[in-house]
Parts: structure tokens; sequence; C-alpha cells
């Protein structure tokens, strides 16, 4: 949160009758976040490591441990674009 790291990942894996990424974190205790929290997959740097960024939002409603984050957004593919861009695929 805010670039201070406040805790880990500590498993993904594939929830098949939704068909997408469960995603566990594992935040520390004084840590709230509230039921609209975002949770964005980020890279860090152009070929970095992937990191999970939680952004705030203005709820009253903290979450509590083993609830959802239902506000999240993927990660964008930037080899994938600077492939594309290099190869001329991007327009």
């Amino acid at each position: 949160m805010a670039g201070v790291p406040v805790g880990r990942v500590e498993s993904i894996t594939l929830d098949q009758d939704r068909e997408d990424a469960k995603v566990v974190l594992k935040i520390e205790n004084h840590i709230e976040l509230t039921d609209d929290v975002l949770a964005s997959v980020k890279t860090a740097g152009l070929i970095g490591d992937n990191f999970i960024l939680l952004t705030l939002g203005s709820s009253d409603v903290l979450l509590s441990e083993g609830d959802e984050i239902t506000e999240t957004e993927s990660a964008v593919d930037i080899q994938g674009l600077i492939g594309k861009y290099a190869f001329g695929g991007v327009e």
C-alpha cells in the first residue's frame, strides 16, 4: 500500500468453477482494509517481479480474516506490449 510492503502472497490457485485465479494474501495484523479496496497486479519495472498493489477505497466496512477482495485489476502484459512494439504490431 502506498509503496510500502504490508504482506505477501501466500498462494495462487485456479478456481475452476469461476475460471479465474484465486490469490491468498497474508496481510499484517495492524493493516485495516475496507470492503472496497482495489487489488491490482503490477510489475516492478519493465521486466521485474509482479506484486499486488492495494488501493484503499472510501467505505467504512472493514474486511475480516478470510473475506474476499472483489475489486480487482489484471496485470498489463508489458513484455507482450514491448514485443508487439518491437515487431510493428502496435497501431
